[in-house]
């Protein structure tokens, strides 16, 4: 979950996004609004999912 919402004026945001997925499958986000410079970070864990050999055998 992305902490740290906050209110902006409206308008078009402009943001600059960033994902990155480390060999434990831990995906990390990133994004930064541009006009403020506010950047919001979160984390997600796969746990507990399918593995991709899992769902071939369910085929």
């Amino acid at each position: 979950m992305v902490d740290g919402k906050y209110q902006a004026p409206k308008g078009v945001p402009q943001l600059q996004t960033c994902f990155s997925i480390d060999a434990n499958d831990i995906l990390s986000v990133s994004a930064e609004d541009i006009n403020s410079g506010h950047i919001m970070k979160g984390i997600i864990i796969n746990r507990g999912r399918t593995t991709f050999d899992g769902i071939g055998k369910m085929r």
